[in-house]
This record gives C-alpha cells, sequence and structure tokens, in this order.
C-alpha cells in the first residue's frame, strides 16, 4: 500500500510539472513565432543598439563595450561613443542591412546576423575590427 501511494503521489507532482511547462512552451513558443516575424521581415527595429567588441587575448575571448547607435524611421543615426555625439544617416537594403553615410560610421555596413535585432558593424575608421550590435532599446 505504501509503494501504490508513494507512487501516486510521484504522479501528481508530475502531472502539475507538465501542466506548468505546457503553459511555459505555448509562451515559448508564442515569443519564438514573434521573433521569426521580426527576423524574417528584414526590416529593422528602430532604436538604441549597444555595440561590443570582440578580441581573442591569452586564450580567452574578451569583450569590450563601444558604445551605442540609435537609428530613426527618418533615416537618421546617432553614434553615442564619444563625448559629443556623431550624426549620420543610413539606408537598408531588402535584407535589412544598413549602409551608413557621414557621422561615424561613414563608409560602413551594420551586415544582419541570424539573431533577431543583431548585426555585425565594419566601417573605415575600424578597419581591422568588426563590432556586434544588438537592440537594447526598441522606439
Amino acid at each position: 500500500m505504501y509503494k501504490f501511494s508513494y507512487l501516486l503521489f510521484i504522479a501528481a507532482l508530475m502531472s502539475c510539472g507538465n501542466k506548468n511547462s505546457e503553459k511555459d512552451n505555448s509562451q515559448d513558443s508564442a515569443k519564438a513565432k514573434q521573433v521569426a516575424t521580426v527576423q524574417s521581415s528584414g526590416k529593422v527595429v528602430y532604436g538604441k543598439y549597444g555595440c561590443t567588441a570582440s578580441s581573442y587575448k591569452n586564450g580567452s575571448v574578451e569583450y569590450s563595450p563601444k558604445g551605442f547607435f540609435t537609428i530613426t524611421s527618418d533615416g537618421t543615426y546617432t553614434y553615442e561613443g564619444f563625448e559629443k555625439p556623431r550624426t549620420g544617416t543610413f539606408t537598408e537594403d531588402k535584407d535589412g542591412n544598413l549602409f551608413f553615410k557621414d557621422g561615424y560610421f561613414d563608409g560602413g555596413k551594420a551586415e544582419k546576423i541570424d539573431r533577431p535585432n543583431k548585426f555585425f558593424v565594419t566601417f573605415p575608421a575600424n578597419p581591422d575590427n568588426r563590432w556586434t550590435a544588438g537592440l537594447v532599446e526598441d522606439k
């Protein structure tokens, strides 16, 4: 009788966990669908993107923050990595890549990568490196 009661108790616990995990799974899948929609649309999410440089040193990868840039729907961007922000313009191609003109990123490109709202940023003022930029605040 003790084993049977114990098994019923375990089965009850497992069913409670399954209900919660089903709820979590449905929420997760809804979020995944939303992210996939944003990513596959090719459209850029306007807002503030944080920039990070990575380098390999002494057997490990080091990450260095490199400021922020904000892109707006009117085709302008502002890079806030210096005491005085620098402003320029950008265009977007059908794949969601950005091409910069004027400002700090003049002649550069922000190439969309396989993660939502993330870019690899390359530009002439930083010829040997690329930065990773990710959305930190949308507008």
